[in-house]
């Protein structure tokens, strides 16, 4: 039989440093671990991968009933708000007006090639075509956007 490098007390470590927003680096650090014994405990053990779902959402859940109770009284909410922006920074954090999140422009770029494939029914080779789709609209998605040469010249 061989025997857990994580036992019940830095198990339990573990879960208390994830329940307060720490991440699996500095928990494993403390428990004297590294991330992939967490993970490989975390696979061997059903019940143990449970509990590190529900500690590292609960952060975040703490910190929205903070908000919600904060606003009712008008008074404290900033703090939770600062911590949602940095710990979430996808989903709280501050954005331009005109950007949008990556995951919701993938949502888009998938409904522009299911739109196309529509549209495309007796290609020869759909399959091709969806994955040619697909290569060329992540490949537009990681470019950076250059300006036009007439951009330069027209605030002249």
């Amino acid at each position: 039989m061989s025997r857990s490098i994580l036992d019940e007390l830095k198990r339990r470590d573990i879960c208390v440093i994830l329940s307060l927003g720490g991440t699996r680096q500095m928990a494993a650090q403390y428990a004297r671990c590294s991330v992939r014994t967490i993970r490989n405990t975390a696979k061997r053990d059903p019940l143990f991968a449970d509990q590190l779902a529900k500690t590292e959402i609960s952060p975040e859940v703490k910190f929205l009933k903070n908000i919600i109770d904060a606003a009712k009284e008008e008074k404290n909410w900033r703090a939770a708000a600062w911590a949602l922006e940095r710990m979430y920074p996808e989903r709280y954090g501050r954005r331009r007006p005109e950007t949008i999140p990556v995951a919701q422009l993938r949502d888009v770029v998938d409904y522009l090639v299911e739109m196309a494939m529509e549209h495309a029914p007796d290609s020869p080779n759909p399959k091709t075509l969806r994955v040619t789709l697909t290569r060329i609209a992540h490949e537009a998605l990681t470019k950076p956007v250059l300006k036009k040469p007439d951009d330069a010249t027209s605030s002249s």
